[in-house]
């Protein structure tokens, strides 16, 4: 059972909030509350915490998006300090969020990418915990352009809901700005496709035999070369507006299925009644939505 709980600031945070209207009256409180520790918010109604990830349920859904995930506001420590991917990390269900504070210590995002031709590495820095003010800027405008192109006849992929964006107007971010955090409206409890690969693992790993391996391949055949073949037509869509995805894996993915009428929808267990239309969304916490000049050579 999860269960977490908030430490507090020294002092009142003073925030600057831009938009919070896609939300009903007790979700903006619920917000509000949580980003500013108040003391108003009961841990308790948290989901999952991840990293600079905080997952609550709404009160009031918008179409398919049942939860609120606030990105920036707080740091639940997990253990590492930077994304390159040398170390694997069991996500603890229990601990303590800590809020943005000028004297934080500082994440290390790097990402493989193609400039040129050529294959580098572009590396970026934040608070731990939470954005940059620049940064947080890039990311919400970048994702509202993605999210217009679900309009778009043929997009095979739905983006969150940008809600707010958040700065804490008196900690800075130690690049000339100040720290800031995002709200997205997500769907499926804020459900991850890696969610989905644990059961797939544990069949190839214990007790191995050949009846085993056979279903792990038929589960894998049916369900996740599916989802990747999406993936990559996401990936290709995107680069054609200009616009990619940095980090496009599995945590990053919210599979969906859509219905009769091509609406979305979620299925959470591994049964054998999925459809192959998967449709996912692009979703946090690690993605960002960056202009085609920055591409990750792994979307290839």
């Amino acid at each position: 059972m999860r269960e977490y709980s908030l430490e507090f600031p020294s002092r009142e945070l003073a925030i600057e909030l831009l938009c919070l209207d896609s939300l009903g009256e007790v979700d903006q409180k619920r917000v509000l509350d949580f980003v500013t520790y108040n003391g108003d918010f009961d841990p308790k109604l948290i989901a999952k915490a991840v990293g600079r990830n905080i997952l609550f349920p709404l009160i009031e859904s918008i179409g398919s998006l049942d939860t609120v995930q606030i990105s920036g506001a707080g740091y639940f420590d997990f253990g590492i300090t930077d994304n390159d991917g040398k170390q694997a990390i069991l996500i603890p269900d229990s601990g303590s969020i800590r809020p943005p504070k000028e004297d934080t210590s500082l994440f290390t995002h790097t990402t493989t990418v193609v400039i040129g031709g050529e294959t580098t590495s572009l590396v970026q820095q934040s608070p731990l915990g939470s954005y940059t003010e620049k940064a947080a800027r890039e990311k919400f405008t970048n994702s509202i352009r993605a999210a217009r192109l679900i309009k778009t006849a043929n997009c095979p992929f739905l983006v969150p809901l940008p809600i707010a964006r958040i700065h804490y107007s008196n900690i800075p971010d130690g690049q000339g700005g100040r720290q800031s955090a995002l709200v997205w409206g997500c769907p499926a409890r804020g459900a991850r496709a890696e969610d989905l690969i644990r059961p797939l693992l544990e069949l190839a790993t214990v007790n191995t035999n050949k009846k085993r391996e056979v279903i792990v391949i038929e589960k894998f055949s049916t369900y996740f070369l599916s989802l990747l073949h999406t993936m990559g037509s996401s990936a290709r869509f995107l680069h054609e507006q200009g616009l990619c995805h940095y980090q496009m894996t599995y945590g990053n993915i919210s599979p969906l299925l859509r219905d009769q009428n091509k609406r979305p929808k979620y299925v959470s267990t591994i049964g054998k009644h999925y459809c192959q239309q998967m449709q996912p969304i692009l979703s946090s916490p690690g993605d960002t939505i960056c202009p085609l000049s920055w591409v990750p050579i792994q979307q290839f």
